[in-house]
């Protein structure tokens, strides 16, 4: 499991893992686990649409953004 202590949402770094919300992206060992500083900036990051939202934070990454979309078409 990949393990990330940069909450997404603030930039800070989490320091208590212990007690951090955290959640997990992905099974196996390619799996994504996210801290973050507190509850909220969970819950926010958990609303947030990506450019699928059918689709995990792992397969964003995977896909083209918008711009590289466009620059292919010209």
């Amino acid at each position: 499991m990949i393990t990330a202590t940069i909450d997404p949402m603030t930039l800070y770094k989490v320091t208590d893992t212990d007690h951090a919300p955290y959640i997990v992206e992905g099974k196996g060992p390619h799996a994504l686990k996210i801290y973050f500083e507190n509850e909220s900036s969970k819950l926010n990051y958990l609303s947030s649409l990506l450019h699928n939202p059918d689709d995990s934070l792992l397969g964003a990454y995977t896909k083209p953004s918008d711009s590289e979309r466009s620059r292919a078409l010209y």
